[in-house]
């Protein structure tokens, strides 16, 4: 399914807009960055902030010193997102890839189950359905046949198809990027019921969070994590909010949330330094085959992909890999 592709740009939409030439060039490159984030935020949102337009714009004091007020009436209050802005346009893009997205998994779905009604009739398989703890099923094909062919899952594609099967839920709840958010829960050595815990938490608390959050909590799992860590404070559901909340309440609540998000980084930034001073200098000592086995041993699922960023000399650069080997030297010095 791979990345969501870039924001759609029509050029002619652009040139011909009143607002637009009425715009200074600044202007003109304040509004396009903002375009970009709303359309990269996964939820066609921006915050409702002049400071962090100020930031998001790249105008800084300009922005927030009379330069915001052309560019500001380009967008709306987000229907779904208190406290948010959109772009029309965009909005509009963005559920139609939203429904295409919901619409080819579905397809994708339908179709390998096609294949597998098709390898049945035909005698040549038979399928097993298997349950993970959570309730989502995977199908896996053994051979019934003196011949012993490769299962339809294997002959027609190298996807995991419980891989597969997480990434499709993560569309069906509004994540665009769910094949990169997939991509990096591998490479972290996660599995997919890991990936399903933290599907079902998400379901189970709506609308306590977005696709946004959803995406960010996967990106960041680790297999020793609970399903229900890491989240970001949840929101309150729109019939309780109280009406006219203050800007003062609005910014104190980011403010919470961006310490939040530093305090979890500098925990993450001093256990990399800790792991560094003990192990760092024996692994730069591994040799390349000590590296690939103790990669397969540490995460077999991912350790092609991590083994990727391994440079053609010397040892593992900042990164996953190293930050996987180092934990894997953490875990083989600790006493029985």
């Amino acid at each position: 399914m791979g990345k969501d592709p870039s924001m759609p740009f029509y050029v002619n939409d652009w040139l011909s807009s009143a607002k637009v030439t009425c715009m200074t060039l600044e202007q003109q490159g304040a509004f396009m960055r903002l375009l970009c984030h709303c359309w990269a935020s996964q939820e066609a949102a921006i915050p409702d902030d002049d400071d962090e337009l100020a930031a998001l714009s790249g105008m800084g004091q300009g922005w927030l010193a009379g330069g915001s007020r052309l560019v500001r009436r380009c967008f709306m209050p987000h229907p779904e997102k208190e406290g948010f802005l959109t772009n029309d346009k965009v909005f509009e893009l963005w559920q139609e890839r939203l429904e295409w997205k919901r619409k080819s998994a579905e397809g994708g779905r339908k179709s390998a189950r096609n294949k597998e009604i098709k390898a049945l009739k035909g005698g040549s398989t038979t399928v097993h359905t298997k349950r993970q703890p959570n309730g989502y099923s995977s199908s896996s094909s053994s051979s019934s046949s003196s011949s012993s062919p490769l299962p339809p899952q294997q002959a027609s594609s190298s996807v995991d198809p419980e891989w597969a099967e997480a990434e499709a839920a993560l569309f069906e709840e509004g994540l665009l990027k769910a094949g990169e958010a997939i991509a990096t829960a591998r490479a972290r050595a996660c599995t997919p019921a890991k990936v399903f815990e933290v599907i079902e938490h998400f379901r189970s608390n709506k609308p306590a969070w977005g696709p946004g959050a959803l995406g960010e909590r996967i990106s960041r799992l680790r297999m020793h994590q609970a399903a229900n860590e890491l989240w970001p404070e949840p929101a309150t559901p729109p019939t309780s909010k109280a009406p006219g909340k203050s800007r003062e309440a609005h910014q104190a609540e980011l403010d919470r949330k961006r310490a939040e998000a530093e305090a979890h980084a500098a925990a993450e930034a001093a256990r990399l330094a800790e792991l560094e001073l003990r192990h760092g200098p024996e692994l730069n000592s591994k040799s390349r085959d000590w590296i690939r086995a103790a990669a397969f041993e540490r995460a077999p699922e991912s350790a092609e992909l991590m083994l990727r960023s391994l440079p053609a000399k010397g040892p593992p650069g900042p990164g996953m890999l190293r930050l996987e080997l180092l934990e894997y030297l953490a875990s083989k010095a600790q006493p029985p």
